[in-house]
């Protein structure tokens, strides 16, 4: 799992209706004085925008907020650094994109390599996930862009609720935790916590085990990510070198199983205790599936997936725990799997 950074600027939304004062020299000026490294780290990369390849960019010229205002995305990014500066004393910035209302937002941070000039936002297809989803379909429309600064309180607070999930994935899934490995940046020291080790301390306080790892100038693991879901506190695939993340790695294993466990059931209790382990697996095949096509895992291991939850769910006794619509919603992405294999084909 990896822990994103940040809070959401403050009421963001009200701020991308808001023209920021001064015109564009000044909203250029503002976006100049970003200090943290870009995508390539490269002062001159503005400059160059306009002749590299864009092909592997999403181009966003314009965001509409909730009222249905049209604001340029340099002069949101203006506000919620000022924003940022006013409540927490830096100015460091994130984008997070995700279709609305689905799951968390994926991180970038903000730099002036971020646009191009005229003030279009420039965002990885493949890092903030379009790629995968618009080919379910979604246009631009159904996808939410917000900005996040750096809060150490809303840091302790996602890492906590994203320990929570898993606590609760493992109880589920009659997994124990064995083992874990930490790798936290060095800028999530005492100097912005108030308290050495906290990602360790945050941890502990959730699982008693034993734990190695070490602090990082960089680490590598899962995209970063802003209010994510359940369902995304574990996640494989995307990986990325990124900075001022914690990442953790915890070993788990299946509960032994008590032997004669079965035979303690009376003949009217045994369907219904099978159907539900295979009704958890189907959910937990689902899941992985899901997961593995919203991180950029490929179609045959997302398919794989698929084709076990399906198979898990038409069992009768399964069937009769799981909603009416689980087989279909599995059915329908294998569907589309199959299709773009035979017109690869072609």
């Amino acid at each position: 799992m990896g822990d994103g950074q940040g809070s959401e600027s403050e009421n963001s939304e009200a701020a991308f209706a808001r023209q920021f004062e001064g015109g564009d020299s000044n909203v250029e000026a503002a976006v100049n004085n970003l200090d943290q490294p870009g995508r390539d780290d490269d002062n001159n990369q503005n400059d160059n925008n306009e002749s590299e390849d864009l092909t592997e960019y999403l181009l966003i010229p314009e965001l509409t907020d909730e009222a249905g205002n049209v604001v340029r995305p340099l002069a949101a990014v203006a506000e919620a650094q000022r924003a940022s500066e006013q409540r927490f004393g830096n100015t460091l910035l994130f984008v997070g994109m995700r279709p609305r209302n689905r799951g968390g937002f994926l991180l970038e941070p903000v730099s002036r390599g971020s646009f191009q000039r005229g003030g279009t936002l420039l965002l990885g297809a493949s890092s903030c996930g379009v790629e995968a989803l618009t080919s379910q379909g979604l246009d631009m429309d159904d996808f939410e862009v917000r900005f996040y600064c750096l809060d150490p309180e809303a840091c302790r607070q996602d890492l906590h609720r994203q320990l929570n999930f898993i606590k609760a994935e493992c109880a589920n899934l009659d997994e124990r935790p064995l083992g874990s490995l930490m790798f936290t940046c060095a800028g999530r020291a005492e100097e912005f916590f108030g308290q050495n080790y906290a990602d360790l301390r945050m941890f502990q306080e959730e699982f008693d085990l034993p734990t190695m790892g070490f602090w990082a100038g960089g680490e590598i693991g899962p995209q970063a990510m802003a209010e994510a879901i359940p369902e995304e506190a574990t996640r494989s695939g995307r990986a990325m070198f990124q900075g001022f993340t914690a990442v953790f790695g915890i070993f788990r294993a299946p509960l032994p199983v008590r032997k004669g466990a079965l035979e303690t059931l009376g003949e009217h209790q045994l369907p219904q205790a099978v159907g539900e382990v295979l009704a958890n697996w189907a959910r937990e095949a689902r899941r992985r599936g899901d997961a593995g096509r919203r991180d950029g895992d490929s179609k045959t291991v997302c398919a794989r997936q698929w084709s076990r939850a399906a198979a898990l769910a038409s069992v009768e006794t399964a069937m009769a725990i799981l909603p009416p619509t689980f087989l279909q919603e599995v059915l329908l992405p294998l569907r589309v799997v199959a299709t773009g294999a035979m017109a690869t084909k072609i």
